[in-house]
């Protein structure tokens, strides 16, 4: 029998789109269900574990938070390392990443979703401090190309 996925995300990219894209690269069919934020507000808040997106639901059992999601996906298809090294710099990747974004990106997104006042920027934050970091931490520990 055929797993069934189904993501339940805001209808943009954020949190859902590494979940989409492990998604296809592992040339999986899923359901991509997006919510507007009004009908998050409303009707899907409530509905969802922790009360937050995304969720991937795997034959009907509700999978939530970014993370776990990304690193199921990960192991289910074979893209968490070849060995516990590479998988510790993966997930020191990933740690990096979720500081950033919840010190950086997600007020961002805050103010430019109009849940919050303030000055939305033009993305030198991550031009000028993340993707550097990520670049070069990238060259060195995964070659172009080579499936980790």
């Amino acid at each position: 029998m055929t797993t069934k996925y189904k993501l339940y995300y805001l209808d943009f990219e954020g949190r859902g789109e590494p979940i989409r894209l492990l998604l296809h690269y592992a040339g999986v069919s899923f359901e991509d269900f997006r919510i507007n934020f009004q009908d998050w507000k409303d009707t899907w808040k409530a509905k969802m574990p922790f009360g937050s997106v995304p969720v991937l639901e795997i034959d009907g059992v509700m999978l939530p938070e970014s993370h776990a999601i990304g690193r199921y996906l990960a192991k289910k298809f074979g893209l968490v390392g070849g060995d516990d090294l590479e998988a510790a710099q993966i997930d020191a990747l990933l740690s990096h990443f979720e500081e950033f974004f919840k010190e950086s990106i997600q007020p961002m997104l805050a103010i430019m979703a109009g849940f919050k006042e303030g000055d939305k920027g033009d993305g030198q934050v991550v031009q000028g401090v993340a993707r550097p970091i990520w670049q070069v931490e990238l060259a060195g520990s995964i070659p172009l190309g080579q499936k980790f």
